[in-house]
């Protein structure tokens, strides 16, 4: 019981370190021309934490993942590496679509339950 409970808070322990630290990087080598490759980094430990998280049903994984996922898409906007315009417009569309295949997904598997 007591390592399930020590194991929950490294969980949220190792998503503060590795985030945070890959956050604090790019933030910090703002003028840098290899900012783009700390940016990168960021969004790969983003979306392995992503992985991990669905792989082992940890939710604590999935919405630290989702949130380092949202950092890196503030520091692309941010540090100018991509135009903010389309940007957002695709992310917002990108959404719709999701939500609306889930919401499909979710119909579907209840009409089969009938």
């Amino acid at each position: 019981l007591d390592l399930r409970r020590a194991s929950r808070l490294l969980e949220i322990l190792a998503l503060l370190h590795v985030e945070g630290t890959l956050f604090a990087n790019a933030h910090q080598h703002r003028g840098d021309p290899q900012v783009a490759i700390d940016v990168a980094l960021h969004l790969a430990a983003a979306l392995a934490f992503l992985g991990l998280g669905a792989a082992l049903g940890r939710w604590r994984l999935l919405v630290g993942a989702l949130g380092g996922l949202a950092l890196g898409c503030y520091l692309l906007v941010d540090l100018h590496l991509i135009p903010r315009t389309p940007f957002v417009i695709s992310l917002g569309c990108a959404g719709l679509v999701v939500a609306a295949l889930a919401f499909g997904r979710i119909l579907r598997n209840h009409r089969l339950e009938r």
